[in-house]
Parts: C-alpha cells; structure tokens; sequence
C-alpha cells in the first residue's frame, strides 16, 4: 500500500446496491443517484460512503489540507440523514479528534439538523461535506466546536492515523485510508499557534479554504453558505 496520499482521494469501487433498513423509495433514490455522483466526481481529498445496510448513515474522510494545521492528518466523521432527506438536514458528526470540532458530536451548522429553517432539499451530499469542509478550516465557535493550539492540532494529526485504524467503520468501508504518509509535514511554530487559531476569517465559508489549495471547493460553498449563514453559541 503506497505511503503517500494524493490531494484527489478515489471512492472505493463499490456495487450500487438496492439498501434496506430505515430508507424508503424517495431518499433511498436520491442518495443513491448522489452516491453515483461523487463516484463520477469526487471532492478533492474527501472520500464518502453510505453504510452496507443504511443508506441514511454516510461516512466520510477527509485529508488535512497542505499548509493548514491539519497538514498530514486524515479525519473520519460521519452524517446521519433522515427517513424525510431530502426535505430535511442530516446531522453532521467529526469523529476523529482534531482540536476544531469535540468528536463523536453534533455540530450546529446552518445546514445541519441544528436549522432545518435554512435547509435547501437541492443539497445534497457533496453540498453538506464542503460546507463542513469550510467551516472546519475557519475558526468561527459553533455548538460542537473547542479551540485548540497549533501544536495540539498537529498532535492530533500524527494520531489521526492510528485512531483511524482502530474504528471498525473506517476499516470496513475506508482501507485504503489507513496507512499514514511517512513523514508527516511539520509546519512553522509561527503558523496560527494561537488557541483555535487556523488563520482563516470567520464566519461560515471562511477564507482557510481558499487559502489552503481549496480554492475551487470553498468557492462552491460559499454561495449556498451566504444564503443561510447561521452561527450558534458555543
């Protein structure tokens, strides 16, 4: 298994399977088709997959973009939509611990289950995960989030691996992710070493994306995220 790992991650071959459980006709059909979708069109360094047997539970990798604080690291979390999606928002999990967002907990996000006020039935898979995506690389508080200096964030990096390697998730669906890159990037002491500072703006759809060499995947967010920019307390 090579070392090093691409700024564009493939999806795993997988069957598009008919899915059984909680997912019925409507959302059954449109999770699907945007399974197909980001098989045809990944995001750049985001892997996302269903679960074998719920439709409704997505997984996703994400790998730390160069030059930010999560440089070198690769982060699991996961989205658990509704029997109503997509007329209703999933809720929207980090699980690998990172230092922006407490893992295995619920984010408030304006396109999470936190404001089906602002939810669009026209997003979708792809939609949730970039605007996840910009606002993890932003530093902007939200129900979910911590703070945490630039020296924890790469420690957290470092570990993200091993953690990974031990959630069954991550090895039933994401194998291929599980081998680190050797050796990991080490970024200037200087570079945001303040608590939860990542040099991006605040706000939803932060300028960190761009700044990072995901220009064209925050550009994509921002238009939706300007059109129902939400921000809770922490």
């Amino acid at each position: 298994m090579p070392s090093t790992h691409s700024a564009a991650l493939l999806l795993p071959t997988r069957e598009l399977r008919t899915y059984t459980g909680a997912a019925l006709d409507c959302e059954q059909g449109r999770l699907r088709k945007e399974l197909q979708a980001l098989a045809k069109d990944p995001l750049p360094g985001i892997s996302a997959l269903p679960c074998d047997d719920n439709i409704l539970e997505w997984h996703y990798m994400i790998t730390g973009p160069k030059g930010s604080p999560y440089e070198g690291g690769m982060y699991h979390g996961k989205l658990k939509f509704p029997a109503e999606y997509p007329f209703k928002p999933p809720a929207i999990y980090m699980l690998t611990p990172n230092g922006r967002f407490k893992p295995n907990t619920k984010l408030c996000l304006s396109m999470s289950d936190f404001h089906p006020e602002t939810w669009n039935p026209l997003w979708s898979v792809s939609s949730v995960i970039t605007g996840l995506y910009t606002f993890w690389l932003d530093s902007a508080p939200t129900v979910g989030s911590t703070t945490a200096t630039l020296a924890q964030k790469r420690t957290y990096a470092r570990e993200s691996w091993a953690f990974n390697q031990r959630d069954p998730m991550v090895r039933k669906l994401f194998p291929e992710l599980l081998e680190s890159p050797d050796p990991l990037p080490e970024l200037p002491a200087a570079s945001g070493s303040g608590s939860g500072s990542t040099g991006a703006a605040g706000g939803d759809g932060g300028g960190g994306a761009a700044g990072w060499g995901m220009g064209s995947v925050r550009n994509q967010a921002t238009v939706w995220l300007k059109a129902a920019r939400v921000c809770c307390g922490p």
